[in-house]
């Protein structure tokens, strides 16, 4: 009996270990699995992004090609172009990366940890990439005649260099802004989202091109520049097109954030609305339902990654 109990009790956990080992197994070849999708979205992203700003450059660049050095750039037409390529390149790739397309908007939603650290630091490299590429094949095969600023932005003498860091400034802070609030998913339905993104760069090329060439990009510029080998005008490129368009960014997204983001006052009603007489279940429902799905999703999403 001793010996047939003992039999027993290694038969139970044999059949025990053998479970444990086969949950094991199977957690070990889920997670492997959600590794490899979640490798494969954030490779996908990437690709995007540094895809996406590649035809953007495309665009810019060759809208500005000089074919006669005697007519002046077509503003109106400029601003039209530019608009439509960001229109239709954020409706190609929203739904894959964000297509954020521009290293001060990826700063934005870092800030606001809607993109995590490390996701955000290789966007930023693929537009980089994607602007400089863009840059290197056009000058590669185009005529050296008609080749223009090849999308790199310059300050009108007309105005000072901090003058132009405002401006910068100023036309980012409403382009990021409008990228924040059109992204929220409880205003506009998905195939939305492109047209006031494109329709807020339109009208800032209209009002700020003759003063700063309205990038509102530092890829745009700094990557123009890298590529045509500029040299003596580093502190004001820095200044007016990289800490101004990430300035103006970085606020807009703080301020959508933290002040109209309808996802943030619901949240702030039920903590008060909890203490209270007069709190309901209809309450709490109609507070969780004005909250993003896109957002519960993301919430526990959201870190380095």
């Amino acid at each position: 009996m001793a010996q047939n109990s003992h039999d027993l009790r290694n038969h139970k956990s044999s059949r025990n270990s053998g479970t444990s080992s086969s949950r094991k197994k199977s957690k070990r070849e889920r997670g492997w699995g959600i590794g490899l999708h979640c490798s494969a979205e954030f490779c996908r992203g990437v690709v995007a992004e540094c895809l996406g700003t590649f035809f953007f450059m495309i665009v810019a660049c060759t809208a500005d090609l000089q074919w006669d050095s005697s007519v002046r750039v077509d503003v109106l037409r400029l601003s039209f172009t530019l608009g439509l390529a960001v229109m239709t390149m954020v409706h190609c790739f929203e739904h894959i990366s964000g297509a954020h397309l521009n290293p001060a908007v990826t700063a934005s939603l870092m800030i606001i940890r809607q993109t995590g650290i490390v996701k955000g630091l290789f966007f930023i490299a693929a537009q980089f990439l994607g602007a400089s590429t863009a840059v290197l094949l056009l000058k590669g095969f185009l005529p050296i005649s008609i080749l223009g600023n090849m999308g790199y932005t310059v300050v009108s003498p007309q105005i000072t260099t901090h003058q132009a860091m405002g401006l910068e400034f100023l036309m980012t802070f409403l382009f990021v802004f409008t990228v924040v609030s059109s992204t929220e998913a409880t205003r506009f339905a998905s195939k939305l989202v492109a047209l006031p993104i494109g329709v807020a760069f339109l009208v800032n090329t209209l009002w700020g091109y003759e003063f700063t060439g309205a990038s509102m990009n530092p890829a745009r510029t700094i990557s123009a520049a890298v590529v045509q080998g500029i040299t003596d005008n580093w502190p004001v490129i820095l200044e007016v097109y990289l800490a101004g368009p990430v300035a103006g960014g970085v606020v807009a997204a703080l301020i959508y954030k933290f002040i109209f983001d309808p996802s943030f006052v619901p949240g702030s009603m039920r903590s008060l609305r909890s203490n209270s007489n007069f709190d309901s279940e209809e309450d709490s429902m109609i507070a969780m339902q004005s909250m993003s799905p896109h957002r519960k999703e993301e919430r526990g999403t959201r870190g380095l990654v």
